[in-house]
């Protein structure tokens, strides 16, 4: 196990980060950003770039989004036709490289947020678009952030790291953080892990997202739903559909309109299978 700084360390500042819904990838990101901010040496130049690959509309390039960042106007967008044709171009490889120098010289570090937020084909763009800034010349750092269910590739020379479920400490810690946030609180950080220490689902603790999410509902009606199901209900929901939804994700299936609600119906129909009828209340990898 290494913290976000050691990783930084061992992994040459080239690193994929991976995590399960609401594990805290994002918050990760900003985490590093303001280290490396921090830590800044005078004379130093430090840029870190938050590139959010959910914003991106269809056909849209890394490159031509780091070149728009570095007001440089490397290509002719209107003559491109194809996104990976001019990848061979010399003329194209002549401007990544002026891309990639000047990102250098800035002291660029790119930040590279969700790629799982992208439908598959953008996906393998955007990772052929990092190898060829990598390769170009860039020196500074990138980290990628992707769900490891949906991350299928990593790009050359990177190290890849999975954020761990957190821990009693700091469970601890985001639950008092949380309660303390505001004057207007109507319940306390001691109330909440009085009623958690009363129900069977105390496992969604270990992940941020479910965690606030169960600390809001505390917060709103003074005590945590005895049953797994209406709470488990919630979670699902949101980890399925409402958290893309407010951040205005799409999310395109491999499998034909296996969307939000049938997704929820096969994990309700497995359930049933493995619990009811065959009894083996299983688990799996």
């Amino acid at each position: 196990e290494l913290t976000v700084e050691e990783a930084l360390e061992t992994s040459e500042r080239r690193m994929v980060i991976l995590g399960a819904p609401g594990a805290g990838k994002t918050t990760t990101l900003k985490k590093i950003a303001r280290r490396l901010i921090a830590e800044r040496k005078a004379g130093d130049p430090v840029l870190p770039i938050l590139v959010i690959l959910r914003e991106f509309r269809k056909d849209d390039s890394l490159i031509e989004h780091l070149a728009d960042v570095a007001s440089l106007a490397v290509y002719d967008r209107e003559r491109r036709e194809l996104p990976l044709t001019w990848s061979s171009e010399k003329t194209h490889r002549s401007a990544v490289r002026l891309l990639s120098d000047t990102l250098t010289k800035v002291g660029a570090f790119l930040l590279i947020d969700g790629l799982d937020e992208l439908d598959p084909p953008a996906r393998d763009i955007v990772l052929d678009e990092i190898d060829l800034i990598c390769s170009s010349g860039f020196k500074g750092g990138v980290v990628l952030t992707s769900r490891s269910a949906d991350f299928t590739r990593k790009p050359e020379d990177f190290s890849v790291f999975e954020i761990e479920p957190l821990q009693p400490n700091q469970q601890e810690k985001l639950v008092s953080n949380w309660f303390a946030t505001s004057e207007n609180r109507l319940r306390t950080a001691t109330e909440f892990e009085s009623a958690v220490a009363r129900v069977p689902y105390k496992d969604l603790r270990t992940r941020p997202l479910a965690l606030v999410n169960l600390c809001i509902v505390f917060e709103k009606y003074g005590y945590l739903p005895p049953s797994p199901v209406t709470i488990y209900r919630k979670i699902v929901q949101l980890l399925l559909e409402e958290w893309d939804s407010e951040r205005g994700v799409t999310r395109y299936s491999r499998y034909a309109h296996f969307d939000a609600a049938r997704k929820l119906d096969f994990l309700a129909a497995l359930s049933y299978e493995m619990d009811v009828i065959r009894g083996t209340r299983a688990s799996f990898s």
